[in-house]
């Protein structure tokens, strides 16, 4: 086994950790949502048939309530993501740093890499995001209420309408926590690899393949290119993105010089500087059931898929979307 081969394998068992990581966060940060849920909607009950006054101090109430606890949310999330962006910068460069002399590699700065929970996502800072999905949540909840009593619904019917609501915003947020982590790692492995241009190749992404890998992942996963490492399609690339970036290494030969002669003699053969088998998201659709590929493509299309009329990144725009049918058939 080379050494990005090598490589590939400790990625591969890390990313699947850091899945549960994100699942974990998700697990521990809805809730504080939730708590201030069920003291709103018990409020709720006891200005249901109230007068004008009382309903309008509970929309006082709704408003400070969320308010705190959203700013509670972010920022115990934003500590969080502090600490997650120096440990997974510490963790990729120990990676890197495999049965290479630890003199070899740079590790980031601290504080440049706590700064990254202050830099936008998608256009958008965590501070930003966090108080669009307050503001969201804020309006919603009263809109309910109030559209509740104006409906004629029953307590129980009011109460269901509101409970529906927020199970919706907390899955939200939780696939905002989840799209937030997934930033953070990211770009801290960005700053990893642009500190240790000295050893890398290039960059390579590495998506999940499985019947919930996005369209544009899977558009990723075909063009099987090997990026600089300057200048690369840097993941999440939409909500609950699983796809990552992956270094390749130097081969030995390209690291001459003093750099080379640091390396110890047991590695420098398995430094090739080879790019790992790449498995493409079509491969790995082609092996599955038929049912996982109509899930994946849908009926019509998985169909052309078995029958090998399309490969897979044909039914994609140069957006990352779906072409419909009508479309795929009119570019033929």
């Amino acid at each position: 086994m080379n050494f990005n081969e090598n490589l590939l394998d400790k990625l591969i068992a890390h990313f699947l950790g850091q899945e549960r990581l994100k699942n974990g966060a998700v697990r521990r940060y809805v809730p504080i949502l939730g708590k201030v849920d069920k003291l709103l909607l018990d409020l709720f009950s006891g200005v249901y048939d109230g007068t004008k006054e009382q309903m309008t101090e509970f929309v006082k109430r709704v408003r400070a309530e969320k308010r705190a606890v959203y700013k509670k949310f972010e920022r115990e999330l934003t500590r969080e993501l502090k600490l997650l962006s120096v440990a997974e910068a510490t963790h990729m460069s120990k990676l890197l740093g495999v049965k290479l002399t630890k003199g070899l590699i740079n590790r980031p700065d601290r504080e440049k890499l706590e700064r990254i929970v202050r830099q936008e996502i998608r256009g958008l800072t965590i501070g930003a995001i966090m108080k669009k999905l307050e503001t969201n949540d804020i309006n919603n909840f009263i809109v309910n209420a109030k559209t509740s009593v104006l409906d004629g619904l029953s307590l129980v019917e009011a109460r269901n309408r509101l409970r529906s609501a927020n199970k919706a915003k907390r899955r939200h947020a939780g696939t905002i926590v989840h799209t937030i982590m997934a930033h953070v790692t990211a770009e801290a492995d960005r700053k990893v690899f642009k500190d240790n241009k000295h050893l890398i190749k290039g960059v390579k992404l590495i998506v999940t393949f499985d019947n919930r890998t996005s369209s544009i992942c899977i558009q990723h996963s075909a063009n099987d290119i090997l990026f600089p490492v300057d200048k690369y399609p840097q993941p999440p690339f939409h909500m609950n993105c699983r796809t990552r970036a992956m270094p390749i290494t130097k081969s030995f030969s390209e690291l001459a010089g003093k750099v080379g002669a640091k390396i110890p003699v047991g590695t420098r053969v398995s430094m090739t500087g080879t790019v790992p088998a790449n498995l493409t998201y079509g491969k790995w659709l082609k092996n599955q059931s038929a049912k996982i590929q109509i899930d994946a493509l849908g009926r019509t299309r998985a169909k052309l898929f078995r029958q090998g009329k399309f490969t897979v990144d044909k039914f994609i725009d140069p957006t990352g979307k779906f072409y419909t049918i009508d479309e795929l058939f009119n570019r033929i």
